[in-house]
């Protein structure tokens, strides 16, 4: 079995990775990869653009003693093969594009027929993203908000490539992403976003209108070569 994490090639704003591990965000992409490495059920790799972002993740294989094959290289070229990862997943990425059919085929490319993509954007729709406007207009406007629904999600699925699509919010209310940082005095934004954090540890069910993310699950037409 094979899997594949991309990062987003675009500038980061702080999704998914930042310097500071300290960052719910980042914490959650490069762990999750190297979470999927320590099972020893799947080769993994790695493609990110930035070699910051890069070199965060290489650092972290090494000091859990993980294999990986991590390559600091542009989705849109780069020296994986194609029809070839079991599995293909990112995290905050295809949101970033205008127009995201075109990314969202690039992850298909390097799926095998039979084979899976997911891919993990943030949820703004509804007060989270009201407050993610208001708080981080910048950040805000580096996402396209109109796909932010399950119904744009698989309206944007290539169907000639896929056997199946689904979308479906996840996650319990989380409030790492909405901008509450950027509150002050800073006192009061560390209360509030520790306060929401515990609510969602307490949370015993995911609430599809609190979900912090959205996920597009397609899998791969098995005829397609």
């Amino acid at each position: 079995m094979h899997a594949i994490f991309l990062h987003r090639p675009l500038p980061p704003v702080g999704f998914p990775l930042r310097a500071e591990y300290h960052n719910m965000r980042h914490y959650t992409s490069d762990m999750t990869l190297a979470w999927i490495a320590s099972l020893g059920i799947s080769e993994v790799a790695g493609l990110d653009y930035s070699k910051k972002g890069m070199n965060n993740c290489q650092v972290l294989f090494k000091a859990l003693k993980l294999e990986g094959d991590l390559r600091c290289e542009d989705i849109f070229d780069n020296s994986f093969p194609q029809n070839y990862f079991n599995l293909v997943y990112s995290f905050g990425v295809i949101e970033h594009f205008s127009d995201p059919r075109e990314i969202i085929r690039r992850h298909l490319m390097l799926v095998r027929p039979g084979g899976k993509a997911l891919m993990v954007i943030p949820n703004f729709k509804g007060v989270q993203g009201w407050l993610f406007k208001r708080l981080a207009p910048d950040a805000a406007a580096m996402h396209n908000m109109a796909m932010m629904s399950l119904d744009a999600l698989l309206q944007l699925v290539p169907k000639d490539q896929v056997v199946s699509a689904k979308a479906y919010p996840v996650g319990r209310i989380s409030p790492w992403h909405w901008g509450l940082e950027r509150i002050r005095p800073q006192l009061i934004a560390t209360a509030m976003m520790w306060g929401i954090n515990a609510l969602g540890i307490l949370q015993p069910f995911d609430v599809p209108l609190l979900c912090p993310l959205l996920v597009l699950e397609l899998t791969k037409e098995e005829t397609l070569i």
